[in-house]
């Protein structure tokens, strides 16, 4: 085929990352799956008279030299079509496009625009209890950056200074407040508890029946307790809470708490109702039950079950297995957590509803198969749920 008409029309494909108008007029020879043939990659082809035109490294001259010879009016719509492709081209680079402006330009930080991201920002963080360290993460900044190139997203302290109290003042005064204002009487809920970072605090909610026969709960706020933990300190930090929003003490029906020695020894000196909490209440009578040496040892042994189940990826597999041939549901094993007395219900619950599936697959392992509850430990279980 090489300098030579064809008697047989070959097969053309255009050649790639081509900007040349020549190409236009120009194949490269392919198989018969449509993949060009690597020996004819620089032998382009005419699609006019199909004769091959020796062209190296891109080089367009040889292409050109052969449509001026062979076919003028090719020549001349080439030609003309790289003239007006480097015209484009040179508009291109002098003016910038509409995505390099909006690039190039950021919203005025103290604007409407930025004023309003800033405040959807705030929120999102807010709503969705997100830690403040979110808008310093990457992957955020990348999102935030392509839904909105103009916006430039501010700093961390930014937001915990001036976004987030912004927000609360603003939720505190058109939603909270306005409800507050229309209560006759209020009960409340309050609890101590130690952050992950053992820093000490002192919740307070209060609970009220609003015009619409509603129950609304409306947590006041969260503050830091770092005084020793006297009814006396905690009554006062009370007090400042009510202050803060207005509430009388005059309104106050009763307030639920632990059993602690200092909140009752706290609301006995003001002569306020104070209500134990049930679940506090539930949770020492179930705890005492527990200790109980029979149940204990059912409760060791479901948890040692859990254990030898969460350490090894064969029983896991094998549970599944199970569960599908018994036709039970494919439930993973509970572990208890010492704190929660209904995390031991729950994994007694999960033993008791699998209790087939695991002694089959414990009946297979020789080293594990002591773990199985006999007859005793299985109505010890029950008991406990």
């Amino acid at each position: 085929m090489n300098g030579h008409r064809s008697n047989r029309r070959p097969n053309l494909i255009k050649k790639k990352n081509t900007k040349s108008a020549a190409w236009n007029f120009f194949g490269i020879e392919a198989d018969e799956h449509g993949v060009s043939i690597p020996s004819q990659e620089h032998r382009p082809i005419c699609r006019i008279c199909y004769k091959s035109v020796p062209c190296k490294t891109g080089n367009t001259t040889n292409l050109f030299s052969h449509l001026r010879e062979r076919h003028p009016d090719a020549y001349k719509e080439a030609n003309q079509g790289n003239m007006n492709t480097k015209k484009a081209s040179r508009s291109q680079g002098m003016q910038p496009t509409l995505e390099t402006v909006v690039e190039r330009s950021t919203h005025d930080p103290k604007g409407s625009q930025a004023k309003e991201l800033n405040h959807a920002v705030a929120y999102f963080l807010a709503k969705d209890m997100q830690p403040l360290q979110t808008v310093e993460k990457p992957g955020f900044k990348k999102m935030i950056a392509k839904l909105n190139p103009r916006y430039k997203l501010p700093s961390r302290k930014h937001f915990s200074h001036q976004e987030i109290p912004r927000l609360y003042n603003q939720v505190k005064e058109t939603v909270v407040n306005p409800k507050l204002s229309q209560i006759d009487f209020f009960s409340a809920t309050t609890d101590l508890w130690t952050s992950r970072a053992t820093h000490p605090y002192l919740s307070y909610t209060v609970h009220f029946i609003d015009s619409a026969w509603g129950l609304q709960s409306i947590c006041l706020e969260t503050v830091p307790l770092f005084e020793d933990h006297t009814g006396e300190n905690i009554i006062e930090s009370i007090n400042d809470i009510l202050s803060n929003w207005n509430l009388s003490t005059d309104k106050l029906v009763l307030t639920a708490t632990d059993n602690g020695s200092n909140f009752i020894a706290g609301f006995h000196s003001r002569g306020w109702l104070r209500l134990s909490c049930f679940g506090h209440c539930l949770d020492l009578a179930i705890n005492k039950c527990l200790e109980m040496q029979r149940v204990q040892r059912s409760v060791r042994r479901c948890n040692a079950l859990v254990a030898s189940f969460s350490r090894s990826w064969k029983k896991q597999r094998n549970l599944k297995e199970k569960q599908s041939q018994l036709g039970l549901p494919e439930h993973k094993l509970v572990g208890a957590v010492t704190t929660r007395w209904n995390s031991t219900y729950d994994m007694v619950e999960r033993i008791l509803e699998q209790q087939q599936a695991l002694s089959a697959v414990l009946l297979e392992d020789r080293k594990s198969w002591c773990l199985m509850l006999n007859d005793a430990r299985c109505y010890s279980a029950r008991d406990v749920c």
